[in-house]
């Protein structure tokens, strides 16, 4: 949709960080679930997001897996 191609446009000036607002209404089953979904539409559009390595920069060649406390990678969860 729109959103999908307003991110492939910007990808390319920003650092784009996925973001599950009010995740605290989701149970973890479900907030994991879209976390999942979300990351695989995103991979199948071909947009790109910032994912942490520890120095700040982005490496789509490298998962952010254990690095900074973090298991899992973006989008985050917030309330």
């Amino acid at each position: 949709g729109i959103d999908i191609e307003f991110m492939r446009r910007l990808e390319r000036h920003v650092n784009l960080v996925p973001v599950i607002a009010k995740a605290d209404t989701m149970t973890v089953a479900e907030r994991d679930a879209f976390r999942r979904l979300i990351l695989s539409e995103l991979r199948a559009c071909g947009v790109r997001i910032f994912e942490l390595d520890g120095g700040g920069a982005s490496s789509p060649s490298k998962p952010a897996h254990g690095k900074l406390g973090s298991t899992r990678p973006p989008p985050f969860a917030i309330s």
